[in-house]
């Protein structure tokens, strides 16, 4: 080999080193934005679900304490002394068997479409 085709052998050496080292810095990068916008999305997905959940811990004592007192002030109204307590438990039979059959549409669509569409932000 001659000098001049030893120096074009190091420098297609040293070119593809280098293609190489770039290939290898894209792939590192790219992992790197990968699995930091998989870290951010999983975060805003947590942080729905926790403020959801939030909500209707909250929604629950508020429901609570709102069927308390109307099954009180019926029971007064009826007097008897369940009689408030059995008006206000068959409006939650009458809810419940209306959610159950609606459940699909109203509840199960409507927060997967969220948690999708929070996902996929």
């Amino acid at each position: 080999m001659t000098s001049m085709e030893k120096g074009l052998a190091k420098e297609e050496d040293s070119a593809a080193e280098e293609l190489f080292e770039s290939i290898k810095d894209y792939a590192s990068t790219r992992y790197e934005l990968t699995r930091l916008r998989l870290v951010d999305r999983s975060s805003e997905a947590l942080a729905f679900i926790i403020g959801v959940g939030l909500v209707f811990v909250t929604l629950l004592f508020f429901l609570f304490f709102i069927s308390y007192g109307v099954a009180i002030y019926l029971s007064q109204l009826m007097n008897v002394a369940s009689g408030g307590f059995l008006v206000v438990g068959g409006i939650y039979l009458i809810a419940v068997i209306v959610l159950y059959y609606t459940k699909k549409q109203h509840i199960h669509n409507p927060l997967s479409n969220r948690f999708i569409k929070e996902l996929l932000k």
